[in-house]
């Protein structure tokens, strides 16, 4: 027969006692996921998470919100000799730490936070220490653990985190992971954004916030309201320029067909109106000047309402557009000494207003006046109208639509402005993903930290 070998029970027992603390050992050392490197161990939205919920303790809305509360918290600093450095924050979260039987779990969690926060490197390594903060919390062993770098003891002291702890373990006991870490990831931006105030103090800093916010409303109320006003007026710009484009396209029509006559101010461009003589007696009066009439025999006068300025090349404008353009030091002499029409740079002479208007012309008589009036548009409207296409109008075998190409260039603006707006997007993303702090610091747990059971 073939014996049985038999051991000792106490040799059996210890065997397989030494063998299950090891194993648990192994398991509770191993290296735990980085939120950055590992983002679907550690559940994290992307490589920018400070967050590692390897268990699913947390929902991916509950997440998100938790990381927005870190985000805030480091956009402060703290200084180290007189040298302002970043700081950072990450959590942690496990369903149990998986220590052996017997240990004690405040020892336990308080390595496991410290040998997270080394291996991950969160904060800064600066002369004052670390400058990074590391939230751990086992929900089986219901235990929580903040891990501090030295650079941070002296605005995050061991009496301000124990009262941070405090406040979130109600949170905790009641299942409100979230809500728990919240809480205290805002204490702790309070904290390190400048000393809690006290209710007077905070009554100060709310009155004062509160002033700040009325002037910033006010100033956005300014800024949206004179916003508003620019676009009303260029919006009434564009419409007075497309009615000046359909006049010039009409006249264009009308000496092609040799029978232009003009009907409005070459220099600001407003139509001539018919005289309060021709109103009163319903337009059968006859002019007294030739010429200073449109076509159905009515009298006109110019846009001011005054009697037109009428040159002896036959050229006629409001009486205030001359008088404010003759005076403008650009007007030039002629070689008699007197003014010169800015049309036809024909002499003008004090006889002048004897004159009457041309009659109709052909499209070659035309081009001088239209060449004239496309200058003052230009001027006119300047933000308004490109270049190329008052160069293209310029020419005198030009036969397309000044308001078809008007609307083209509109199109063509609307479109440069949203290509230019989306390259601004682009290249802000850009910018931001690579100038932004993405990963750990190399910060270490150098500055103790603060736990409690809940």
């Amino acid at each position: 027969m073939m014996r049985i070998l038999t051991l000792p029970w106490w040799w059996v027992s210890g065997t397989l006692f030494f063998f299950f603390v090891s194993l648990q050992r192994g398991t509770a050392s191993a290296a735990f996921p980085n939120p950055l490197n590992d983002t679907d161990a550690c559940r994290s939205d992307n490589t920018t998470f400070r967050i590692c919920d390897r268990d699913g303790i947390l929902t991916y809305e509950e997440r998100q919100a938790v990381q927005e509360y870190i985000d805030v918290y480091e956009m402060y600093n703290v200084t180290c000799n007189e040298q302002v450095v970043p700081i950072q924050m990450a959590v942690a979260l496990v369903h149990t730490m998986k220590v052996p039987f017997g240990t004690n779990l405040m020892t336990a969690v308080r390595e496991k936070a410290q040998m997270i926060h080394e291996e991950w490197g969160v904060g800064y390594q600066t002369p004052c220490g670390g400058t990074g903060l590391l939230l751990f919390l086992s929900q089986g062993d219901r235990q929580i653990f903040v891990s501090r770098g030295k650079a941070l003891m002296g605005v995050l002291s061991d009496d301000r985190i124990t009262y941070v702890v405090g406040k979130m373990k109600p949170n905790f006991r009641d299942q409100k992971y979230a809500e728990g870490l919240e809480i205290g990831v805002q204490l702790l931006t309070d904290y390190i954004s400048g000393d809690r105030p006290g209710f007077d103090e905070n009554m100060e800093a709310i009155s004062t916030l509160l002033g700040i916010l009325g002037i910033f409303c006010a100033c956005i109320g300014c800024c949206s309201c004179i916003d508003r006003c620019h676009r009303r007026r260029d919006a009434r710009l564009r419409e007075s320029l497309r009615g000046d484009l359909a006049l010039l396209d009409r006249d264009r029509a009308r000496a092609l067909q040799g029978q232009y006559q003009a009907t409005s101010c070459p220099i600001c461009l407003d139509e001539f109106q018919k005289s309060n003589r021709s109103r009163r007696n319903g337009g059968e009066s006859q002019p007294l000047l030739l010429g200073n009439h449109n076509e159905e025999g009515e009298e006109l006068v110019g846009s001011d309402g005054k009697a037109l300025k009428l040159l002896p090349c036959g050229h006629a404008f409001d009486q205030t557009c001359w008088d404010d353009f003759s005076s403008h030091p650009t007007m030039g002499q002629s070689t008699e000494g007197g003014m010169r029409c800015p049309i036809c740079r024909q002499p003008t002479d004090e006889g002048a207003a004897t004159r009457t208007v041309q009659g109709p012309m052909n499209d070659l008589a035309y081009q001088e006046e239209r060449r004239f009036r496309l200058e003052r548009l230009q001027e006119m409207y300047p933000t308004f109208i490109g270049t190329q296409y008052i160069d293209q109008w310029y020419d005198p075998d030009y036969r397309g639509s000044l308001l078809d190409d008007y609307s083209t260039m509109e199109e063509e603006q609307h479109r440069a402005a949203e290509q230019a707006a989306a390259e601004r997007d682009r290249m802000f993303s850009i910018d931001s993903n690579d100038s932004g702090v993405t990963g750990f610091g190399g910060g270490k747990a150098d500055g103790g930290g603060v736990g409690d059971a809940f």
